[in-house]
């Protein structure tokens, strides 16, 4: 799963992915976008044979 996110707000919070791996029994994340405009681009892990993940949109306070 590949992608990008990006902190549209200027609150104090960041966001980042939070994804689950069915197969893996886990989560992964990307890094996180912390400031208002900030991207940050992710990659995190191949395919499964499964269930598919599932990505969550995640702020951090």
């Amino acid at each position: 799963m590949s992608g990008w996110i990006k902190d549209t707000a200027a609150d104090g919070t960041c966001v980042r992915m939070k994804v689950w791996w069915p197969d893996r029994q886990g989560y992964t994340y990307s890094a996180k976008a912390c400031e208002k405009g900030q991207v940050e681009h992710f990659d995190l892990g191949g395919r499964t044979n499964d269930e598919p993940p599932t990505a969550y949109l995640h702020t951090v306070g």
